[in-house]
């Protein structure tokens, strides 16, 4: 076989893995509703971003991001304004090495968030359920505050054994009032 003939196979190939190489870069996640987040989340609230650090776990294998959140107003749970939870996400930059978790929440200093999370029993820190389908980003409008979802990174497959779309399910409120009445709604026993 003479380079010629190779040529055409090669570009081909190329070709269908840079295209697999796009598709790689979202999470596979089930969609969850508000009432399915609500449930598994130890606390729902409404919170400030502080601070982020990024470090190295002890075997220098991962990257973790912590985040320190300032409670404003409880959904769920027995928080308190003004608590500080500290949120852990695999992913980060330190020295200059990046981890990426392509689907996590971006958590921003300063910004304000609906958070749906899960405590850890074992450890101070608490999880975004559902990836960036737990976090709902706060903005001010002259009609009511607001809520938007960042779930770009996510694909959404609705069945087992069903193909993964990059289109989120329609359900969440963009209000911020119509919000906290649905997590209140399912947080009641």
């Amino acid at each position: 076989m003479n380079i010629r003939s190779l040529t055409a196979p090669l570009a081909l190939a190329a070709a269908l893995t840079s295209g697999m190489a796009f598709e790689a870069r979202a999470t596979v996640v089930v969609p969850l509703t508000i009432e399915a987040m609500t449930a598994r989340a130890d606390v729902v609230c409404v919170g400030v971003v502080l601070s982020q650090r990024s470090a190295w776990n002890v075997e220098r294998t991962r990257i973790y991001t912590t985040t320190e959140v300032r409670v404003e107003r409880t959904l769920k749970g027995k928080r308190t304004q003004g608590d500080v939870l500290t949120v852990r996400q695999l992913g980060g930059v330190v020295e200059g090495i990046s981890q990426v978790v392509p689907g996590n929440a971006r958590l921003t200093p300063g910004e304000t968030a609906v958070l749906f999370l899960d405590a850890d029993e074992a450890l101070p820190f608490h999880y975004v359920v559902g990836m960036a389908q737990g976090k709902f980003t706060v903005q001010a409008a002259p009609d009511g505050a607001r809520v938007t979802q960042d779930v770009h990174d996510l694909a959404f497959m609705a069945a087992p054994g069903a193909t993964p779309t990059d289109t989120p399910p329609a359900q969440s409120p963009a209000r911020l009032d119509a919000l906290e009445q649905a997590v209140r709604r399912a947080a009641q026993p």
